[in-house]
């Protein structure tokens, strides 16, 4: 991916957005995939998209996330698929920085787990 704009939120959630390109708001149900790093400690509130599904590819370090009722933790290599209107939040509780590509925008019909260590549900 060619970095085009970082979208620093550290202060607030500890993540920083690494993007091509920001989409116009007439573009808001289109996908769009990132990279993202959350910083040690970094933690998003529960939340909704309610028109977007959320998916999350592990590159590198450990991340929490909020899916199904409970927490869990998402390792490198490891992938979860979040459907549109599905509660949901991030925590990275290690000491490292956790780096993972969420995109968002694609239509779902339920929560997928998969990991390439075979630890996914």
């Amino acid at each position: 991916m060619t970095i085009a704009k970082v979208i620093d939120m550290s202060s607030v959630l500890g993540v920083k957005v690494f993007c091509e390109d920001v989409p116009s708001a007439d573009l808001v149900d289109q996908p769009l995939t990132v990279e993202v790093e959350f910083a040690p400690r970094a933690r998003g509130g529960l939340h909704v998209h309610p028109h977007q599904e959320e998916s999350y590819q592990m590159l590198s370090g450990t991340l929490d996330i909020f899916v199904d009722g409970r927490w869990r933790p998402l390792q490198q290599g490891e992938s979860v698929r979040i459907p549109k209107g599905t509660v949901h939040g991030f925590c990275n509780s290690t000491r490292t920085t956790a780096r993972t590509i969420p995109a968002f925008g694609r239509k779902s019909t339920g929560s997928e787990w998969s990991s390439s260590s075979g630890r996914g549900k």
